[in-house]
């Protein structure tokens, strides 16, 4: 048994009513425990889990971006010993769990069955109508083995909102991992969900998933083929799935070839894919394609671990007058006309680059260069896309490490007369820099420090045809100009792991699209002292 008490103390400062103030020092204590109920089962409970120490999200490019980004998890209650809630499909993110008041983990194996529990209640669920309450969470899992490298699994999990409303969500799912041969898997999954939001007066009707894939392993060639269809209706509120209402269809092939022992090109090998989204009612019909991408990536692999692969792209891309029924045209004097859906997007061309160069034990350089021509999903037009991400990692010394990852994204409009690769003017520019030091002093104690910049500017939005400005509810979209820094630093002492003291410090900023702090004004701020000690009995 392990028994874990924590005390936090903070001091906040926030920016909510126009002015920047702190409030006093508080205080919470939290309590996390470890009891092994068998040799092979484990019970985690947490109460009021304070995650101040942890670092915050690398900035991600949002500008063109048409689904929900994906920020991996970090907090150790959740991260720790729950591989077993992995399916084909990502059903379980337990991101989707704000702000914990308490949790409770069990995991470990049950006669021929490897289970999993997760229970938790929310203190910070995201609420379509701005209700103030709770989310419960459970998810259920269970996986048992069959023969050599073969495993069937069921998933069960619950979202229940404690406001008043109602709303609730749950899925049920089932997958398997089969094994043919040795050299040939097929993984399937088929889930369902029941699923009642704020804004329904009745649940909605049980909405299916249904993936399939097949591929084949092997050292010098390799293939996979997935078919993947998501209800419009099927709702994971437990998880992170952002393409309900499309079907996919995937194909990739490899080819392999090895150099020989002690030559400099050590691997070759040359991919081909293609991904297809169809609109998932029309494509029972035989029909539907909306988007469409055929690529070729050869990739080298040299002497030393250096990388250096290449991919070469072609794609289509239909727009869906669905998406863009509320637009409408501006017109001179201010009146609005009907917006209609430009014609579908053929041959979107691209280039890209991916170096990974080890260049010594202490120095690497990584990242990637793009060039390609994407859909402008914000007003349906072609558009032109130079993108960069540098990323050096440094260790001068043993206990030193530093991390530079900078990004830049530049997208222009093309010209629908003369489609290509030819920009005509600037749509967006973002830039999202990231530095982030660490320094080990000695095997106890480290200190970090992160500074993020994300400046991102994009023009007003336009229509393809006419170039006029476009509305979205009635509402003119001007241009858009914003900077944000984050900047966090954190001294921690673990003199045994579990018996841990943090002093931390974080802000957030706002303002210009400049890389001076000085035309930034402060959002939020937070000082934190942590202190946590392990009882082993």
């Amino acid at each position: 048994m392990e028994l874990n008490p924590v005390a936090t103390g903070i001091r906040k400062g926030t920016n909510e009513t126009g002015a920047f103030l702190r409030s006093d020092p508080d205080g919470e204590f939290g309590f996390n425990a470890r009891i092994g109920i068998t040799q092979n089962m484990v019970l985690d409970g947490t109460y009021n889990p304070d995650f101040s120490q942890i670092e915050a999200d690398v900035s991600q490019i949002t500008v063109n971006e048409r689904f929900a980004l994906f920020f991996p998890e970090k907090r150790p209650f959740f991260l720790n010993g729950t591989e077993i809630f992995n399916t084909p499909q990502r059903l379980v993110y337990t991101r989707q769990i704000a702000d914990p008041l308490g949790g409770l983990k069990l995991t470990g194996k049950l006669g021929s069955f490897n289970v999993g529990y997760i229970g938790a209640l929310d203190d910070s669920p995201s609420s379509i109508l701005g209700r103030s309450g709770r989310a419960r969470f459970n998810v259920l899992r269970a996986r048992r083995d069959i023969g050599s490298g073969s495993t069937v699994g069921v998933l069960y999990t619950s979202r229940d909102m404690t406001d008043g409303s109602g709303a609730f969500n749950r899925v049920l799912s089932g997958d398997a991992r089969i094994l043919l041969g040795g050299r040939y898997t097929l993984t399937t999954q088929v889930a369902g969900s029941l699923d009642h939001s704020e804004l329904e007066t009745e649940q909605t009707q049980f909405s299916p998933l249904i993936m399939a894939s097949l591929d084949r392993s092997g050292r010098e060639f390799s293939w996979k083929a997935t078919f993947t269809d998501i209800h419009p209706d099927f709702h994971a509120r437990s998880g992170f799935i952002t393409r309900a209402g499309d079907t996919q269809v995937d194909a990739r092939m490899t080819v392999t070839r090895f150099g020989r022992p002690g030559a400099i090109l050590e691997r070759t090998s040359i991919t081909a894919s293609t991904q297809n989204f169809f609109d998932h009612d029309a494509f029972w019909t035989g029909s539907g394609l909306f988007e469409h991408e055929l690529q070729v990536m050869p990739s080298f692999t040299f002497r030393g671990g250096r990388t250096l692969s290449f991919m070469i792209r072609n794609g289509y891309f239909r727009f869906q007058p669905a998406r863009y029924v509320n637009y409408t045209i501006v017109d001179e004097g201010g009146s609005q006309s009907p917006f209609l859906t430009p014609e579908p997007l053929k041959n979107l061309k691209a280039f890209m680059v991916f170096p990974r160069m080890r260049l010594s034990n202490e120095f690497s350089l990584n990242g990637s260069f793009m060039a390609r021509e994407t859909a402008i999903f914000a007003e349906a037009s072609r558009g032109f896309e130079l993108q960069a991400r540098p990323e050096i990692q440094w260790s001068p010394t043993d206990r030193l490490e530093l991390s530079v990852n900078h990004t830049f994204s530049r997208i222009s409009r093309s010209s629908s007369e003369q489609p290509g690769m030819v920009p005509k003017e600037v749509y967006s520019t973002v830039h999202v820099t990231n530095i982030r030091a660490q320094y080990l002093f000695n095997r106890a104690l480290m200190a970090r420090a992160i500074v993020q910049y994300d400046l991102d500017e994009r023009e007003a939005l336009k229509d393809p045809t006419s170039g006029k400005q476009l509305a979205i509810f009635g509402q003119p979209q001007g241009t858009r100009s914003t900077g944000e820094f984050q900047g966090q630093f954190l001294l921690q002492y673990e003199p045994s792991p579990g018996t841990i003291f943090y002093i931390g410090f974080s802000r957030l900023m706002e303002g210009e699209r400049s890389y001076r702090v000085s035309t930034m004004n402060p959002v939020e701020e937070g000082i934190f002292l942590k202190l946590s000690y392990l009882f082993r009995m």
